[in-house]
């Protein structure tokens, strides 16, 4: 396997498997947006649209745009929209979010 595992767990990936890597899993910049991101939905993930809440300290509230399989496949990950900064994608892990409890019928 290319790439290595640095302080934290995290890993390097060399440029030219990461360009290769958001090729394979359609991650790209859209027109009007910041961030890349796919709106590929992984098999068994939450659906892109559903409303989520980021667990920890900010409890933030976003959008999911899209799921991916993380490199080097070891966990699910989520490009979401986040209510606090509309047209800006970002990745989190999905141990990080949980899907938001639907409000009353308006």
């Amino acid at each position: 396997m290319s790439g290595h595992r640095v302080p934290g767990g995290l890993w390097v990936i060399p440029d030219h498997i990461e360009k290769k890597l958001f090729e394979l899993l359609q991650i790209r910049e859209e027109p009007g947006w910041t961030g890349a991101f796919s709106r590929r939905q992984f098999p068994g993930a939450l659906a892109n649209g559903t409303r989520v809440r980021i667990v920890g300290a900010s409890d933030a509230k976003a959008t999911v745009l899209g799921s991916v399989m993380r490199f080097p496949w070891e966990s699910l990950g989520y490009f979401l929209e986040l209510d606090q900064a509309p047209r800006h994608a970002e990745f989190v892990p999905a141990h990080c979010i949980e899907a938001d409890a639907p409000g009353p019928p308006t």
